[in-house]
């Protein structure tokens, strides 16, 4: 069974499930086997529970830095950051929504979606749904070029479907759109204060909703593991933009 997708040629980090702060930052994974190894060498990870991201870019290519020595990681790390934007190939639409409660924020994600066949006509179809391992749900899909020429005008769009459909889904997150942007990589385990241990997986209906309601009732991590999970699709703008 498939556990993670879409982690190749993406910048994967880590955050400290128990402790807020900034991202453990400057991995990389062109195998589902590699992200798990990556905590049993870092020392900021090991024995911790933590929260596994990936960047909404995906570049021609992501670099390898020595994690064990870390006064030269942190340096190529830095190199790199000040230019990995020119190799940047494609750029997640990524509309996140986090509510008061589980059912708000899915409700606002699910018309979200419906609302976007009126903005990008019938590539809305293409966007997936996925619970966030928490309190909320991300909008996912791979945009085309016709969102824009380069990764900020491709971004510039994305931030400015969040503001048009903030009016009808409050839920909406619209104040994070920068290229530096991380979201939770799919398939992952998630450790929710609230929820316990869970998982990002596809939640595209109420039908699912309804299962994903009962899986955090169980708190079976197995019943978790073996729930399927779906890739990105790459999404064209096919009408004008309004």
């Amino acid at each position: 069974m498939v556990k993670y997708h879409d982690f190749k040629n993406r910048e994967i980090c880590f955050f400290d499930s128990e402790k807020l702060g900034y991202p453990i930052r400057g991995f990389k994974a062109d195998f589902e086997t590699q992200i798990d190894e990556i905590p049993k060498y870092e020392r900021d990870l090991r024995n911790k529970k933590y929260n596994s991201y990936c960047s909404i870019c995906q570049y021609s290519s992501v670099p390898w830095f020595n994690p064990w020595n870390n006064t030269e990681k942190n340096k190529k790390f830095k190199e790199w950051v000040s230019v990995r934007d020119l190799s940047i190939q494609k750029l997640d639409i990524f509309l996140d929504f986090d509510g008061k409660s589980l059912k708000e924020a899915f409700t606002d994600c699910f018309n979200a979606k419906q609302y976007l066949f009126k903005l990008i006509g019938k590539d809305a179809l293409y966007l997936n749904i996925y619970f966030s391992g928490n309190h909320g749900f991300h909008l996912l899909g791979k945009m085309g070029k016709s969102f824009g020429a380069t990764p900020k005008d491709q971004l510039r769009k994305s931030y400015e479907l969040a503001m048009m459909l903030k009016p009808l889904c409050p839920s909406i997150d619209e104040t994070i759109y920068d290229l530096a942007r991380v979201r939770k990589l799919i398939g992952s385990k998630v450790y929710s204060p609230t929820l316990g241990e869970t998982r990002v997986i596809s939640v595209d209906s109420w039908e699912e909703f309804k299962v994903l309601e009962s899986l955090i009732a169980k708190k079976d991590w197995k019943l978790w593991e073996a729930m399927p999970i779906k890739r990105l699709n790459k999404i064209e703008c096919t009408l004008p933009q309004r």
